[in-house]
């Protein structure tokens, strides 16, 4: 059966005013709202999590020994659930920062014209936005991993993943050191080496996903920057009129 094709009418550029009207103020709220709200969700996350920690893990382990491979099986599973929040963190963490990112580009819009807003002129704020923010990690046009990692290691929004992963890589190396059916060294050794090993993954992805950010600042690529500026949809109330 034949479907009716859509038919994508080109507008008129002059239907479009010369004067944008947008309340910036009123977005800027708007955006400092979302903000606060993924940190919200990240907080709720933890809160959750460590409740279930203090309320199951004292239960097995006071638990008869009989049950320790059930046990070891729970604790597997309670640790897979804090790797996917652990993840669900760091993509809270992703939209703070493009958030933040935003709060910027609409404060220094502020002091724009309004006949001057444009799509253009928007992502060249947001770009230069990204740059300062950055810019220390970037030295002769080289990124410094090293320094963007140490400068952000010790912030609080790094610390509160830390905690989380560490607590999480806890409870799966154990929940692994259990069930494997060696002498308890060996026990010990590869719950030891698990646990480090989530730890690691999940400081990786977190770093990761903050670098892949601001990666337009680091190759200058376009592709670079819309993966980065499509993310921050309240910027996206313009569009070129060559693009309707």
């Amino acid at each position: 059966m034949s479907q009716t094709p859509f038919e994508h009418k080109k507008l008129n550029p002059t239907i479009f005013k010369n004067s944008p009207k947008f309340d910036v103020n009123e977005m800027y709220s708007l955006v400092v709202n979302e903000l606060g709200l993924q940190q919200s969700k990240r907080d709720q996350l933890i809160t959750i999590y460590l409740a279930a920690f203090a309320f199951i893990i004292p239960t097995l382990l006071s638990s008869d020994i009989t049950n320790w491979i059930l046990n070891g099986c729970i604790f597997i599973g309670l640790g897979v659930i804090g790797i996917l929040f652990a993840f669900i963190i760091i993509r809270y963490r992703k939209y703070k920062e493009i958030y933040w990112l935003c709060c910027r580009t609409l404060n220094v819009m502020m002091d724009v014209d309004e006949n001057q807003w444009s799509k253009e002129n928007i992502q060249g704020i947001f770009y230069n936005c990204m740059l300062k923010k950055i810019g220390k990690a970037i030295e002769n046009g080289k990124f410094k991993i090293v320094f963007f990692v140490t400068h952000n290691l010790f912030s609080s929004e790094t610390l509160y993943l830390m905690v989380h992963t560490i607590i999480t890589a806890s409870v799966t190396g154990f929940g692994v050191g259990i069930l494997v059916p060696l002498s308890m060294p060996f026990k010990i050794t590869i719950g030891v080496i698990t646990g480090i090993i989530i730890f690691l993954l999940c400081l990786f992805a977190y770093f990761y996903t903050l670098i892949k950010l601001y990666w337009v600042c680091i190759d200058g690529s376009d592709a670079s920057f819309n993966a980065a500026f499509k993310e921050a949809w309240f910027l996206h109330f313009f569009v070129s009129r060559k693009e309707q």
